[in-house]
């Protein structure tokens, strides 16, 4: 006779997909990721401001958007995904129905994605293209050029705002 045995549990017997080592891992990481990214992008923030009142420069207005949309994205998403990561999908309702979570998850993403290849943009022209860097530079054209990205998130994702975002039955 073999020690091996075939259970006859049912699907909903079964013990879940994950342990509970795993769900402690999740959790406390997520917590820590929460803590520290959410911290450093919000004294970075702090630090690209104050370097901005003293002298202003269009890289320093890039890097303060850059850590604030990164700081306030790390809370969106881990504030996303840690509901996830212990509820039953089937009680996703409220969350997923929620008007909110676009602004703190979305928005901030796509802020990031666009700033980085905003820096990477103006780094390669002033490389290559120094007296027409000086010439096109300004602090207005920075803001103008983020706010306007800023605006196009906002119609992008207005569907959600309008109550339109759909809610699984």
């Amino acid at each position: 006779s073999s020690n091996l045995s075939v259970s006859n549990t049912t699907r909903d017997e079964q013990p879940s997909y994950m342990s509970t080592v795993t769900i402690n891992i999740t959790y406390y990481s997520a917590w820590l990721f929460i803590a520290l990214g959410f911290t450093f992008n919000m004294i970075a923030f702090a630090f690209f401001v104050r370097r901005c009142r003293r002298e202003p420069k269009c890289a320093d207005i890039y890097l303060a958007t850059l850590s604030l949309c990164d700081g306030v994205g790390v809370l969106g998403n881990c504030l996303y995904v840690l509901p996830l990561t212990f509820t039953n999908p089937i009680n996703l309702n409220w969350m997923v129905g929620c008007n909110f979570f676009p602004l703190l998850m979305y928005i901030p993403t796509e802020m990031s994605s666009f700033l980085i290849v905003t820096i990477t943009i103006d780094r390669f022209i002033a490389l290559y293209f120094p007296f027409t860097f000086r010439r096109m530079q300004s602090r207005k054209r920075t803001v103008i050029i983020i706010m306007c990205k800023l605006c196009f998130d906002l119609a992008l994702n207005f569907y959600s705002f309008g109550g339109m975002y759909p809610v699984p039955q």
